[in-house]
């Protein structure tokens, strides 16, 4: 649910990258308002680090947030890669690639 509050609220009109904090809270991060620095891992509190998403994609906002297959494939890589963290300790990066 939390994922699909956090792509509900996001801005198609940017480019957003979904992350886990380490307390393993779901967010979305606009490169477009951190412009001098989009490093994620540069930030202390960022541990998993989704993918970019281009603006006008439909991957984030409320027609993304009904997308249950785009959900699902999120939630399942963002899942292992926090599984993966807890157990080495490691920042973790996913893609589609890593389906």
């Amino acid at each position: 649910q939390q994922l699909i509050e956090v792509i509900k609220k996001g801005d198609d009109n940017l480019t957003n990258v979904i992350f886990i904090d380490r307390e393993g809270n779901i967010h979305l991060f606009p490169y477009e308002k951190h412009e001098d620095n989009i490093d994620l891992f540069s930030h202390s509190f960022a541990v998993i680090n989704s993918e970019s998403f281009q603006p006008h994609n439909d991957y984030v906002g409320v027609n993304a947030s009904k997308d249950c297959e785009f959900i699902k494939n999120e939630y399942n890589r963002l899942n292992r890669a926090w599984h993966e963290y807890l157990q080495t300790g490691a920042k973790q990066t996913t893609s589609d690639l890593y389906r």
